[in-house]
């Protein structure tokens, strides 16, 4: 019986340390994102300034 307790609780460890790493993951992406929209944003207001002169 300890043993069925000993794997449930290692298995349910594991499980976390996944879902913390998967939402790192999510976290750095989306931060990506955030960033590649700033610049692209700034990038088409210069275009848009060059197209309209």
């Amino acid at each position: 019986m300890n043993r069925k307790i000993d794997l449930l609780i290692n298995t349910h460890a594991e499980l976390q340390e996944q879902v913390r790493f998967g939402d790192s993951k999510a976290t750095a992406i989306i931060t990506f994102k955030l960033v590649m929209l700033a610049f692209l944003r700034t990038q088409v207001g210069d275009i848009n300034d060059a197209y309209h002169d």
